[in-house]
């Protein structure tokens, strides 16, 4: 987590943050201090969208991109991130999507990537690819083994196309409710791959 301070939380033995942070104000003196050191950036899509290699947008990391957020989206993925990098080996990095053109923040297990959230206009939402068939054969039926993940969720596993030769669903994230279903996606998807 690099330098980061901790607010009402405690840094576990591993040096990522174990706990939750203090109010949704704390949001935004939360990432007093530039970047992450630990971060690290991916390749932007070439679709005709600005290319942050060509110097618009610049490389944000992931403070910032939290930071630009209101109190509410900030607390949610505060959370979010703080849950995510608690886990074994996790990092996380801004990551630029070449789609909707903006950066967003991505967590990865070495290369494989557990979940990245997007800032829509009409709220947070987060992608989990279940991989291609080789990936969602194992994933797939974790997930839909589980009675901590809600109905609509499964169903999407179970109707998901392939786009680009993975599946994906999309988790809304307007609670902490939902944060921590996303958070129990990840830990699955997290085990399918150790």
């Amino acid at each position: 987590m690099g330098n980061l301070p901790i607010l009402n939380g405690q840094m576990g033995p591993d040096g990522k943050m174990v706990s939750t942070f203090g109010s949704p104000n704390d949001c935004q003196r939360m990432f007093s201090e530039e970047g992450n050191p630990g971060e690290t950036m991916r390749s932007p899509g070439k679709d005709g969208c600005a290319n942050p290699s060509d110097g618009e947008p610049e490389y944000p990391g992931v403070p910032s991109i939290i930071e630009a957020m209101d109190d509410a989206r900030c607390e949610l993925l505060l959370q979010a991130r703080s849950q995510a990098l608690s886990l074994p080996e996790v990092s996380e990095t801004a990551l630029y999507d070449g789609f909707f053109c903006h950066w967003t923040p991505a967590y990865y297990v070495g290369e494989t990537q557990l979940f990245h959230v997007h800032n829509f206009r009409e709220g947070l939402r987060a992608t989990i690819f279940l991989g291609g068939k080789k990936g969602s054969e194992k994933l797939g039926p974790m997930i839909l083994g589980s009675d901590r993940i809600p109905e609509e969720l499964r169903l999407q596993v179970v109707k998901a196309a392939e786009s680009r030769g993975t599946k994906q669903i999309k988790v809304k994230l307007n609670s902490m409710d939902d944060v921590a279903v996303l958070l129990e996606l990840a830990r699955l998807k997290h085990q399918s791959i150790k």
